[in-house]
């Protein structure tokens, strides 16, 4: 593909879908039926692949949209591929149906990968960065740099004051467990999280 080289040990590149909730109102038709964001992020994470010195996409989603029909990482992946980006440097986690999901199953699929990272690039939407980076940097903890400065603009000013709640969420959510500690967060998401139970959440 076209592109850089391989980076240096030590640095991956993940690529972070918001889900959407079911009951969203970006759900509704009007929105290019939930494809616009989706592949507007895609586009968003070549393009800072291929500017970077990362050597692995990661892209993350579940089927949570009721307008996009399959599994986002399965979309997202198509969209890579066709824009050239090597098969083999890209990696699904099709499991997570929101942000908590994403960082907590994108972290156990980079612990599996037989590859030392240090990096995580994250990209988002730019009214959701900072809540993401927050549960991303929870979830991977001080091992890991998390850089959410690529993004895409959504071009949604309203989303800013609800942003505000969610990430008060998202700290109450963490309150007490140490950053990076993740059979802590896996225990978190079973007992406190509706879309999460042991059978669904594996422990590292």
């Amino acid at each position: 593909m076209s592109g850089p080289t391989a980076g240096p040990p030590g640095l991956s590149f993940a690529f972070r879908y918001h889900a959407y909730s079911r009951s969203s109102p970006r759900c509704r038709p009007g929105l290019a039926d939930g494809y616009d964001e989706l592949y507007g992020r895609v586009d968003v994470g070549i393009n800072a692949l291929r500017q970077t010195d990362s050597r692995l996409l990661v892209l993350s989603g579940a089927q949570t949209n009721p307008n996009v029909p399959r599994a986002e990482c399965e979309l997202m992946r198509e969209r890579a591929v066709k824009s050239d980006v090597d098969p083999d440097r890209i990696h699904l986690e099709p499991q997570a149906v929101d942000t908590i999901g994403n960082g907590y199953f994108t972290r156990s699929l980079v612990e599996e990968l037989d590859q030392e990272v240090e990096t995580v690039r994250l990209v988002s939407l730019d009214y959701h960065a900072a809540r993401a980076r927050f549960v991303f940097t929870q979830c991977f903890g001080p091992r890991y740099d998390i850089d959410a400065s690529a993004q895409y603009d959504a071009d949604r000013p309203g989303e800013t004051v609800y942003e505000k709640r969610r990430l008060r969420r998202m700290r109450e959510f963490f309150a007490g467990i140490e950053p990076g500690d993740i059979a802590a967060i896996c225990q978190r998401l079973i007992t406190h999280h509706d879309n999460y139970d042991a059978a669904r959440t594996v422990s590292l």
